[in-house]
């Protein structure tokens, strides 16, 4: 097998249909010989393949997918979010990761807003933080395509290659690192208010107010929901968003 292409992509395809091949030889002969020298090549193929992940993060063959889509045990995002093909890397994770954001920036960013969740001081000024972190998840988004693009055009010195994987790596573990602890601290934020609601505290001063756009903002998914059910909804959406994303407890605490 020819390990070596300048499509990752296409370099999977192939290392899982050798994979696929040296199974099926395994499994069928009878010839002990046989059987331990395909065997060992098994194990090579399978540790490349395993330090390929590694490098690239490029996911089993599309078409070996299921046909749900990446958010198949996730209701909402299932219904609701899709991945831009545009801007579509060789890093399924990652793409999602930036459909699932586009989306809360299109659809939950601006009820957060005062014009539509009128917020007590306390609340207001954590409010207003999100809108930083969500601008700079936004930056490390694009920081991350233009490292991709510079791999995948192979816009680079041989000699730099090791060190440009190594630090497209690190730039997508912060990415999703970042991303998660985000959707933590607003599913920790729209709880609270949701409970002050309840108790019909003064956190949220408007909250069965009926959420509205004008014709500049366009229809969104929260019109005509009163600003509690918005709430709620943004609610559902950070515990999909952080199920998905489905990190280590040890990870998050860094």
């Amino acid at each position: 097998m020819k390990e070596n292409t300048n499509n990752p992509v296409e370099e999977l395809k192939q290392l899982n249909r050798a994979i696929k091949q040296y199974e099926v030889v395994l499994k069928t002969t009878k010839d002990q010989t046989q059987k331990n020298r395909v065997g060992k090549e098994l194990k090579r193929l399978r540790d490349y393949r395993e330090k390929f992940h590694h490098v690239y993060s490029v996911i089993e063959d599309e078409a070996e997918q299921n046909d749900a889509g990446e958010f198949e045990n996730f209701p909402f995002l299932r219904e609701h979010v899709s991945i831009d093909e545009d801007r579509a890397t060789h890093d399924r994770e990652i793409n999602a990761i930036i459909a699932i954001m586009d989306f809360f920036g299109k659809e939950f960013l601006s009820i957060l807003t005062e014009r539509k969740m009128k917020l007590d001081f306390k609340y207001s000024l954590e409010r207003d933080g999100f809108y930083h972190l969500f601008q700079d998840i936004q930056k490390k988004m694009a920081d991350f395509e233009d490292e991709m693009n510079t791999i995948n055009k192979g816009n680079y010195k041989e000699s730099a290659l090791t060190e440009i994987k190594n630090r497209r790596l690190r730039k997508r573990r912060i990415l999703i690192v970042e991303t998660d602890r985000f959707f933590r601290k607003l599913k920790k934020f729209t709880h609270e208010i949701l409970e002050d609601i309840e108790k019909d505290g003064v956190a949220c001063l408007n909250s069965n107010a009926r959420i509205h756009f004008d014709m500049i903002e366009g229809m969104r998914f929260l019109e005509g929901h009163v600003v509690r059910e918005g709430v709620e909804i943004l609610l559902d959406y950070c515990t999909e968003a952080i199920s998905f994303l489905n990190l280590p407890e040890i990870i998050v605490q860094e």
